[in-house]
């Protein structure tokens, strides 16, 4: 200000304003990193004066030091972040000099350099060499698919690419994650195998022997398999296999059976051929010669009685087959058993149905045989000799022998491990069992532990029916009983509301409780058990021909469900 005084007291007078002029007009500039660039400019003015100023911009990636000048001649610093930058793109943007002399606009425009791609030896231009380098040479494929100038040259101009990228870089399989990459962007075809057969037969198998699988491919590409046997007679030789061991589009892969491992008849096994995309069975049949075909018979005739006595006990214990017609058939399939005439199931069979006749000759001679027997059933069928003390503590009336055979059958319990067969003998022998509410946990937990009894679905069934306030959740073994339930329709009104209510909570589709839904709503018609309905379809977006039919019921009842109409 001083020199401005000065100089117009002297009589020096200035009409015109100096131009302010920006030096080198072109502008060079440096990498200091690998992201940023720096260049450095000079501010004067035509007429050498004095000037002071500032140098802003609208850019965030710009800095400039310093930001204010004075003097004749002023030396700015630009440095540039090109990070967000795509290589092979310019940066543009302009620098504004506000000055006492003027002010003066300044455009910069800044090429980041394309990232190179090569591969031995040879500049990869697009995704197109790339991929004939991948099925000349996958190892150099995979060695420039890991380094950043795939990402940042191939890539550089397609972010969906790149995230593409970006997810499947993480995975562990390089090859793998390489052909995954491009069977997503299209480039290719994903590498799918078939094979000849998916069933095969083998008859008279004496001796150890080997076979094989030809396995073919469809296309180039890297993939991995894993070939697994459910059988111990079937040994697979190799369990892992990939596309580099195919002999053009083949591979044979061998495997030996073993009737050592094997049983008398029949084996049955299932190779499983297997990767991310697919799944291919393959049904072994071995028979090994040699079955005794009458005993054969014989345990598939008791299998089947077993199998109708159960079905005729759960009739009866629903109600749904009267007493004498249940024991008089009872009678009947005994007789067609096959069962030896001494053995001690049959003996079992018939004291139990003699109880339900009070025939009391009957039961005390058989209970009176199997005493004689007791200590060795003990030994080699607890879990008999666990059913041989419960006909007994229910036919006593002194309370020391039922106390007895109580304790017996609980060491039994505890001895096999918690069977099945023998906590079934407790539940109506036990006194501590005859709360509904201890023999429900208890057999939950039992069903927990893997049993799939239809007995103790109905035991469930029934507490539930009695107090359906034990229903609070639905667990998977709940939902299996309750699924028994519904098939069988043993499911009162009250728990299959309960239920729905329940279901209609649940934050998953479920194949198995939307079945149980549709046999309630058969059985009760009730607009709550159709919403639940028309909710669980929705919610795992079940669009088939079916589906819409519960869709049109549920406009036909007006429900109050958003987007049903949709």
């Amino acid at each position: 200000m001083r020199e401005k005084i000065n100089r117009l007291a002297e009589g020096n007078y200035e009409y015109e304003q100096s131009r302010v002029i920006v030096t080198p007009e072109v502008l060079d500039w440096n990498h200091v990193t690998k992201q940023v660039y720096q260049t450095s400019l000079v501010i004067s003015n035509e007429k050498r004066h004095l000037m002071k100023g500032i140098v802003t911009t609208h850019a965030p990636e710009i800095t400039i030091d310093p930001v204010n000048f004075r003097g004749v001649d002023s030396t700015i610093v630009v440095s540039v972040d090109m990070e967000r930058v795509k290589p092979g793109e310019n940066f543009e943007s302009v620098l504004q000099i506000i000055s006492d002399c003027g002010n003066e606009k300044v455009s910069l425009c800044i090429p980041k350099e394309s990232v190179k791609a090569e591969a031995s030896g040879h500049q990869i231009e697009d995704l197109s060499q790339f991929v004939s380098l991948v099925q000349k040479d996958i190892e150099a494929g995979v060695k420039l698919f890991d380094t950043p100038a795939f990402r940042d040259g191939l890539l550089a101009k397609d972010a969906q690419k790149q995230a593409i990228y970006d997810g499947l870089r993480a995975s562990a399989g390089r090859k793998n994650a390489l052909d995954n990459f491009l069977v997503s962007i299209g480039k290719k075809k994903p590498v799918t195998i078939a094979v000849e057969q998916v069933y095969r037969q083998y008859d008279a198998c004496r001796e150890a022997f080997q076979d094989e699988i030809s396995i073919t491919k469809n296309t180039w590409g890297y993939e991995e398999f894993q070939i697994c046997s459910d059988a111990s007679f079937l040994r697979i030789e190799n369990e892992h296999i990939t596309t580099e061991e195919f002999v053009g589009d083949r591979f044979v892969c061998k495997y030996e059976i073993d009737p050592e491992q094997m049983v008398m008849g029949k084996n049955y096994a299932r190779i499983e051929i297997k990767n991310t995309r697919q799944t291919i069975k393959i049904s072994v049949v071995a028979v090994k010669p040699g079955v005794q075909h009458e005993k054969a018979q014989k345990n598939r005739r008791e299998q089947r009685t077993l199998c109708q006595m159960l079905k005729r006990h759960l009739a009866f214990c629903m109600n749904r087959l009267p007493l004498q017609d249940y024991l008089q058939e009872m009678d009947q399939l005994l007789q067609g058993s096959g069962l030896e005439k001494n053995s001690t199931r049959l003996q079992l069979y018939r004291i139990h149905l003699a109880i339900m006749e009070h025939q009391a000759d009957v039961v005390t001679k058989g209970l009176n045989s199997l005493e004689e027997q007791a200590e060795e059933l003990r030994k080699e069928h607890p879990e008999r000799y666990a059913g041989f003390c419960y006909l007994k503590g229910i036919w006593t009336d002194d309370e020391s022998v039922k106390e007895e055979c109580i304790r017996q059958i609980r060491d039994c319990y505890e001895e096999t491990g918690q069977d099945a067969q023998v906590l079934w003998c407790l539940l109506y022998l036990d006194p501590e069992l005859q709360s509904e509410k201890k023999k429900f946990t208890t057999i939950l937990e039992q069903l927990t532990d893997g049993c799939y009894s239809p007995i103790f679905y109905l035991e469930i069934c029934q507490i539930l029916n009695d107090t359906p306030k034990y229903l609070t959740e639905l667990s998977e073994v709940i939902v299996q009983a309750l699924h028994w339930g519904c098939k069988n329709h043993f499911i009162e009104k009250e728990t299959a509301l309960r239920y729905v209510y329940l279901a209609g909570r649940l934050r998953q589709y479920s194949a198995g409780v939307l079945e149980d839904m549709t046999l309630l709503y058969d059985r009760y018609p009730e607009d709550e058990i159709l919403t639940v309905i028309c909710k669980m379809l929705m919610r795992g977006q079940i669009t088939t021909k079916d589906a819409f039919v519960w869709y049109e019921r549920g406009v036909n009842h007006n429900l109050k469900i958003t987007e049903l109409y949709e």
